[in-house]
């Protein structure tokens, strides 16, 4: 009844005299409970502890409060539900201490020892044992029974209660002759045997499990973990040589055995050692020669939990160094350029693959404009977590705007966006006046570093130490370029083509792969399957496949810019053909267009011939359009003059469309149509891209010629080359209209600017 009911139990312990927190009754139906509890906890300062009388030892159906609007909330919910409460006053616990009791129903008793906990502050509980094994509470019965039966008034008082705090023991240290705390398990048929040897262990102060056979030995080992194993070598079923046998096959902890024996013979005691006994001995068993043997099992068993101690340790330690090299790991991997399988405008994988967890190699982007792609590779020698913390920390510094400056300076001469690649040598003082810094004496690593503008394929690339370049362009063409170590190379300063693949590596890793010879290189990349979504990806694969049995650590890094998209001929409709033709018609009989007042008309005469072509404005195409024109026009016999500005004016206006129409985004096919006259040629570009914006055709319109170099150098991106197509041709045109953007530009033989 009172360990069920807690408001009992309180009311009992405070009739008895027993030391019981304030607390209040909220039993009562109504508001009467309520004011109650509004009173205890104003007495309080509403510092108190509400509870449900029954229940709630799980955690449940207890409230710590600290304020007035807290409690009404929750008494007025659990009240309201029909919860039985107690309120009592909060009282801080530094200690507990804990006894049990037990008694049957036939009236045996049973007490255990006093347990006392106490809580350190961020830390577990402690248990420490006390010197009386009785209850805390030491009632006789007589008092209990007089306690019991207490009258309503007068009559004889009840006797005190004895109530008695023990003071905790610290344990005395086991030292290493002594015997307690070392458990034995002792095997033999014999029943005389057991009894005496247990006996006389007993008084050694070992405690002692005994076994009739093997069967039953290994139940108690399993179930008990001794220390110790004293078997009988001729014994009925199992023998003692099978059990020590089995005991070896199924522990995982160490067990000393002994062997004891009726034989003593050479043979006896070399198979007993075999199958992994510890000591041997012989029947009859002198006591005294027992004594020395477990003596020397305990220095043995003490030596083996001491390594064993120091294993655990040394496995913590390990653990701890694998967690550590595991988050360097994660660093690492954290800083490596993310995959991009689209090549608009460039895909990018990577091979990383160190010996262990850590590495001194990087990969990583540099900071720069969105047209252009700035990378980096790093090789620190070492493979350490100091050396993988040295290379992350060279990772972010290139990362940083300062680097790019550093590798590509902005050319002073203009102030367009355009980077000059900085030499390696002025690279290496730089680096070795920053690098201490970094936590180095001097710039002790190889670097490789390289630009790529995603607009018009310009690649630049150098290196410091042992490095290797491989660009392949879209028909599997391979150019190999490589530095050694201590080597400062300038590798490639060049125009890739689109659809080009770019491969960089340290040194070792080509060879750990290899990848020694153009061959070798070609080989992979022409052996990769370009239907593939991701080529790249498919490349990767297959040189990491190639190298998985490397000791090496492992550092590639695949580019791809673009794709390539070949160039072809449309054939046109008559009635769009027809439509081309009036509009370059109206064009040449007004005396205005889009930049210029013409002061006559301009004479194309009758229409004679046609080329319609498709393909994206790239690097590979712009130059194979500007072919097919020279080539339609010297067909016709149009004069040099006029083909060559012809040659040039679109080769600008497709180069504006490469550079500034799809910046940021993928680009779709131009349309070029070449219609030759009788006396001129028309030239007709159709793209999707960005608009040339207004400001741009504005200052063509008010700038002159090329002498104006001020006014030039103040005119957008992209401006000096609308300024050349204007002075070239005879008519230009500009729309932007829901059919995308049309260019029309006439070159005439008769007709000059006005």
């Amino acid at each position: 009844h009172f360990a069920q009911d807690k408001l009992a139990m309180r009311v009992r312990l405070a009739e008895l005299g027993l030391p019981v927190p304030d607390f209040a009754d909220l039993t009562d139906a109504g508001s009467d409970a309520r004011a109650r509890f509004v009173e205890f906890g104003q007495t309080h300062g509403w510092s108190i502890v509400l509870k449900a009388i029954r229940g709630g030892y799980d955690g449940r159906g207890v409230w710590l409060l600290d304020n007035r609007d807290e409690a009404l909330s929750v008494f007025d919910e659990q009240f309201g539900a029909g919860v039985g409460l107690i309120a009592e006053q909060k009282v801080a616990m530094r200690r507990e201490l804990s006894a049990m009791i037990g008694r049957s129903p036939f009236g045996q008793g049973a007490a255990w020892p006093v347990v006392e906990t106490i809580q350190r502050w961020g830390g577990d509980s402690v248990a420490q044992g006390f010197t009386d094994d009785v209850s805390l509470l030491l009632l006789s019965l007589d008092d209990l029974h007089h306690a019991n039966n207490i009258p309503a008034s007068g009559g004889p008082e009840p006797l005190a209660p004895t109530y008695r705090l023990p003071q905790p023991v610290q344990a005395p240290p086991v030292t290493e002759t002594e015997s307690s705390g070392y458990s034995i398990v002792i095997v033999d048929d014999s029943k005389t045997f057991l009894r005496i040897f247990e006996a006389m262990l007993q008084s050694w102060g070992y405690t002692v499990f005994t076994a009739r056979d093997g069967d039953e030995a290994l139940d108690l080992i399993d179930l008990h973990n001794p220390d110790m194993v004293l078997t009988d070598w001729d014994m009925p079923g199992m023998s003692g040589i099978e059990l020590c046998s089995r005991i070896r096959e199924r522990q995982q902890s160490h067990v000393y055995v002994i062997m004891i024996t009726g034989f003593a013979g050479r043979d006896d005691l070399l198979q007993s050692l075999r199958v992994g006994a510890d000591d041997f001995m012989t029947k009859p068993v002198n006591p005294g020669e027992l004594k020395v043997r477990l003596k020397t099992a305990e220095r043995m068993i003490n030596l083996h939990r001491k390594l064993a101690s120091r294993h655990k340790e040394l496995a913590g330690l390990y653990d701890s160094l694998q967690r550590d090299m595991r988050e360097v790991s994660r660093m690492q991997r954290a800083l490596l350029p993310k995959a991009e399988s689209s090549p608009w405008p460039c895909a990018i994988q990577t091979l990383y693959q160190p010996r262990e967890f850590v590495c001194g190699q990087q990969v990583g982007l540099l900071t720069t404009l969105p047209n252009e792609l700035g990378f980096f590779m790093l090789n620190l020698p070492g493979d350490d977590t100091s050396t993988a913390l040295r290379a992350i920390a060279l990772a972010r510094w290139f990362s940083m705007n300062r680097a790019t400056d550093l590798l590509f300076p902005l050319n002073p001469v203009t102030h367009k966006a355009c980077r000059n690649l900085s030499q390696p040598d002025l690279v290496r003082r730089e680096l070795d006046a920053i690098t201490p810094t970094l936590g180095a004496g001097a710039c002790d690593f190889d670097l490789l570093y390289g630009l790529l503008d995603t607009r018009q394929g310009t690649l630049l690339v150098a290196g410091l130490g042992g490095w290797v370049l491989c660009v392949a362009d879209h028909e599997g063409r391979v150019e190999l370029h490589e530095s050694h170590p201590g080597d400062l190379a300038t590798l490639f300063e060049n125009v890739i083509t689109p659809g080009s693949k770019i491969l960089l590596a340290p040194l070792h890793t080509a060879r750990a792969l290899s990848l020694n010879t153009s061959a070798d290189w070609s080989r992979h990349i022409n052996g990769s399957n370009h239907l593939d979504s991701d080529p790249l990806h498919s490349l990767i694969q297959a040189l990491q496949g190639n190298g998985a049995e490397s000791p090496e650590h492992l550092m590639l890094s695949a580019l791809q810019w673009r794709n390539h998209d070949p160039l072809h001929t449309l054939e046109l409709g008559q009635a769009e053909l027809t439509q081309h033709i009036n509009r370059c018609l109206a064009l040449a009989s007004r005396l205005d267009d889009s930049l210029t007042q013409w002061p006559e008309p301009l004479r194309l005469g009758a229409a004679r011939q046609h080329l319609a072509l498709q393909g994206l404005s790239d690097t590979n195409n712009i130059p194979a359009i500007g072919e097919a024109l020279r080539e339609f026009a010297q067909n016709m016999g149009l004069p040099e003059a006029m083909v060559y500005n012809a040659h040039l004016a679109l080769s600008e206006a497709l180069t504006n469309i490469m550079i500034h129409g799809y910046a940021g985004r993928t680009p779709l096919p131009v349309t070029v149509v070449l219609i030759g006259f009788e006396f001129g040629l028309a030239i007709v570009v159709n793209d999707w891209g960005t608009a040339i914006p207004e400001s741009a055709l504005e200052q063509t319109r008010t700038h002159g010629d090329f002498d104006e170099i001020e006014a030039l150098e103040d005119m957008p991106e992209g401006g000096m080359g609308l300024k050349f197509m204007h002075l070239v041709s005879s008519r230009f045109e500009y729309r932007s209209e829901g059919e995308g953007n049309t260019l029309t530009l006439l070159l005439g033989s008769e007709s000059q600017p006005g």
